[in-house]
């Protein structure tokens, strides 16, 4: 658990990684500086610096992307969470397709999918 590789098959049966996080109870601090307690809640900021050519995403919407070292990487800043436990904070990067819809109350919502299996994330 923490920030950790994943590996995937893709469609073409060829092996990927991917990073992902599972924060259980004391693994948010494995990634950064927190009080990893559930009890103890606090407002995130979440920013990522990743290769241009991945996918990154996070918890909240993105507020701003900026292309850095002459379009080979990208920051990715994220709206802040409402208050949470550490334990909630989520960020994935890798190679995603994504399906996404509105709720009736006007909420976007997204299923990401390993690439060319975004018709498995309908819902």
């Amino acid at each position: 658990a923490g920030f950790y590789r994943s590996k995937y098959t893709d469609i073409n049966g060829v092996s990927k990684t991917m990073a992902s996080t599972q924060f259980e109870s004391l693994d948010a601090r494995r990634a950064f500086p927190c009080w990893d307690e559930p009890a103890a809640k606090a407002v995130f900021g979440i920013t990522l610096v990743v290769p241009a050519h991945l996918t990154a995403f996070s918890n909240m919407p993105e507020r701003a992307r900026k292309t850095l070292d002459g379009g080979t990487m990208c920051e990715i800043q994220y709206l802040d969470s409402p208050k949470m436990s550490s334990y909630l904070v989520a960020f994935c990067l890798g190679e995603f397709d994504y399906v996404s819809a509105l709720t009736e109350n006007g909420v976007l919502v997204k299923v990401y999918t390993p690439p060319g299996k975004g018709a498995q994330g309908m819902f």
